[in-house]
């Protein structure tokens, strides 16, 4: 369960440092007080993306860290093992964010740096968040069959991973062999042109690092009459000046000789004489270096012509193959790859078709076993959602599961049709419902109001919250549409589902926070000229005068605080009655 909740410059809220217990936690203020602000913190620590914009003015830096209780979590502590994550308390984890004005966002998992979507994967087992607007969520069919498989729990689970494996598989083979009979059509105008390029390549006989040897090359060879004439200039300057001007190796010399005849009286120029030794002796290594390098150098017009059409070869096939030798020979190597598999065409559509009808029977196999487990758990489905229905008043109302399948070439059913292999199985699922005696089940969309919509998805959630075992339950306005005795009846069930489950609801309805075991107040204040948002664990006495300003009579009011204590009186009997086989069967007069 969510144990604390740690909340540092996002938006409103300053510094939110809060400690959470098990129970119905209600958190409950005044409209633009900031209540669905938590939630969103929350989510950014269980890897929601992150907004810069949500940073609060004046700050560089937002940070937000989750503490989850994991005593009884084997599957969160059995993920962890799995990232090796470890923490100093092995019953706990910390779920961290850090967003910067930059843009920029780290993660945190028990206090060390991880991949933002460890977060999510850890988050999709600690929490399970009903968003304000995830009751239309329900409305589109698209979501049927993942609500509906949750419900099986892991046999479900694991046959449909199983299932989308194979099936993934089957349809990879698939568009191969759809591809290998398409190309069937060109494969001899294919082959020809690849054996063309593979010809042309391997005739140029390419060497890596070819292209730039003779670059330098044909550099020297454009350039040899300045090489020819600078050379021997610098090699007279050296060794060979006229008499009224020496070369260099002959003043220094006469330089050495003079400094030997000094040194003799001075012995302090004896370091000049061995610094103008070694000058004259590395003058003569270049002086030899320019001798040799001249006698080799010759100029042969042929030899330029032939750098020059090797260049003009090497340039033309990397404008058709690649932009470096190096592309170009691996540019070989693929064709020569594709050669092979056109060359071997019929044993790869064997091989192809083989694996493909394996694949193909696993899949549909799987596809049965998962739509014989659904039909399975079908029954038992529609009768805890009716019941669920029926404790929150809709005593009239009928909920069936379609399953149904898509016409297709996949798989012929005993009664007759092919039917399609989709990606999550051969089911499609529908929820159908009637609200009303006499009246056939129809789609959500056409029937169901939004209070009734409301009621659908808390019933949906408080049949899976036990299939599937998430410990803590966040509901964000569940009380959409829905007032008066209803709205007992939901916070009802919602003190009910706190029995098994962590349940974290924001309500305006006092009829729904009258049952909390802990009630928050969030308030907005100005500080030092600006709106901030805090959250506040109320005392018996506040929540009293809570509740009755939910209420909407005067805060204090000795007729509306009565009325806030009979609430309050009357949640709390009906909270030791929870496990009577009819809850809600009364409530308060108002």
């Amino acid at each position: 369960m969510l144990k604390e909740l740690l909340v540092r410059n996002l938006a409103l809220i300053e510094e939110l440092n809060i400690t959470l217990p098990p129970g119905l936690i209600i958190l409950s203020g005044e409209t633009g007080a900031g209540k669905t602000l938590m939630v969103e913190a929350l989510n950014l620590a269980l890897g929601e993306r992150a907004d810069s914009s949500m940073i609060q003015t004046g700050k560089e830096v937002s940070y937000v860290e989750a503490v989850f209780d994991l005593t009884r979590n084997g599957r969160a502590r059995q993920l962890m093992e799995e990232k090796e994550i470890t923490e100093e308390k092995l019953d706990q984890v910390s779920l961290g964010r850090e967003i910067c004005r930059s843009g920029r966002s780290r993660s945190f998992i028990g206090g060390r740096i991880g991949p933002l979507s460890w977060l999510a994967e850890l988050g999709e087992i600690l929490v399970d968040l009903h968003g304000q607007h995830e009751h239309q969520s329900l409305l589109k069919v698209k979501n049927h069959l993942d609500l509906f498989d949750r419900f099986g729990g892991d046999k479900i689970g694991e046959l449909r991973s199983e299932y989308q494996r194979r099936y993934e598989k089957f349809r990879d083979l698939e568009r191969e062999l759809q591809d290998l009979l398409a190309r069937e059509k060109e494969r001899y105008r294919t082959l020809e042109r690849l054996k063309f390029e593979r010809e042309e390549i391997e005739r140029a006989n390419l060497k890596v690092g070819e292209e730039d040897s003779l670059k330098s090359e044909k550099k020297i060879l454009d350039n040899y009459e300045k090489l020819f004439l600078l050379v021997n200039q610098s090699l007279a300057w050296l060794k060979e000046g006229e008499e009224s001007a020496p070369g260099a190796l002959d003043g220094l010399d006469q330089v050495a000789k003079n400094l030997e005849d000094l040194s003799q009286i001075d012995e302090k120029l004896g370091g000049c004489l061995e610094t103008v030794m070694g000058c004259r002796y590395q003058l003569e290594d270049v002086a030899r270096e320019l001798r040799s390098y001249v006698e080799g150098i010759v100029f042969d017009p042929s030899r330029l012509e032939m750098v020059e059409s090797r260049l003009a070869e090497i340039h033309a096939l990397k404008r058709k193959y690649g932009d470096s030798i190096e592309d170009i020979l691996s540019f070989l190597e693929n064709i020569k790859g594709e050669i092979k598999i056109l060359e071997n065409y019929q044993s790869r559509l064997e091989e192809i078709e083989g694996a493909l009808d394996k694949e193909r029977r696993a899949a549909r196999d799987l596809a049965l076993s998962l739509s014989q487990a659904r039909r399975s758990i079908k029954e038992e489905f529609e009768r805890k959602v009716i019941r669920e229905l029926k404790d929150l008043n809709l005593n009239d109302a009928s909920f069936q599961v379609s399953i149904t399948h898509e016409r297709g070439e996949d798989l012929l059913m005993e009664d007759g049709p092919w039917v399609s292999l989709l990606p999550h199985g051969m089911d499609k699922i529908e929820f159908l419902i009637s609200t009303n005696v006499g009246e056939p089940l129809k789609p959500l969309a056409k029937v169901a109001s939004g209070g009734e919509i409301s009621r659908i998805m808390l019933a949906m959630k408080i049949v899976l919250a036990d299939a599937d075992d998430v410990p803590t339950l966040i509901f964000d306005e569940i009380d959409v549409g829905i007032g008066g005795s209803v709205s007992f009846l939901v916070g009802e069930k919602l003190a009910q589902l706190s029995r098994s489950h962590q349940v974290i609801c924001i309500t305006h309805l006092p009829q729904i926070g009258c049952f909390a075991d802990a009630h928050f107040s969030i308030r907005k204040s100005t500080k030092s000229g600006r709106a901030r948002t805090e959250v506040v664990r109320l005392s018996e006495e506040e929540r009293t005068e809570e509740i009755s300003r939910m209420l909407g009579g005067d805060r204090g009011g000795d007729i509306s605080l009565d009325h806030a204590r009979e609430l309050i009186s009357f949640a709390e009997k009906r909270k030791k009655s929870l496990d009577v086989p009819k809850s809600g069967s009364e409530s308060p007069a108002f």
